[in-house]
Parts: structure tokens; sequence; C-alpha cells
């Protein structure tokens, strides 16, 4: 089962710009995504997921999120 989590660009650049660790700059997080696009190769995996969760609100609306879609898959 693969489950696919992303988040629109714009928001993703924005959160890691403002991270405790290793923070970027704009310009360094596009660097980031054209390297996981083509050296570790996301693309596809993210494309034929079996499932998709959106990160696009707070940490707890997105854990939730989770939450409700493992109960559903019933592992």
């Amino acid at each position: 089962t693969v489950i696919a989590i992303s988040s629109p660009t714009d928001l993703r650049h924005r959160r890691l710009a403002v991270r405790d660790k290793r923070p970027l700059t704009q310009a360094q997080a596009e660097q980031r995504d054209w390297a996981e696009i083509e050296n570790l190769e996301k693309g596809g995996p993210i494309a034929l997921a079996d499932y998709s969760i959106p990160n696009d609100t707070s940490r707890e609306q997105f854990l939730s999120r989770i939450d409700q879609l493992l109960l559903q898959i019933d592992f």
C-alpha cells in the first residue's frame, strides 16, 4: 500500500523557509524539489499511490486525516 502525502508548492516552500533545522531559501527549495524528482524518482510513486493525503492544513488536521485513512484501509 502506497500513501502519497503532498502539499502545494508555495506552502511547502514557506514551511521549509521557517523550519528550525536547515531552513531553505526559495531557490534551495526549488532545487530540492527537482533533485527529488530527478534523482530519487519520487514522481512515479506519488502518481501511482493507492491513497493520497493532502498536507495543507494544521498538523492536527493532517494527523486526523492519517488516522481516518488508516481506519479505512484496515491494516
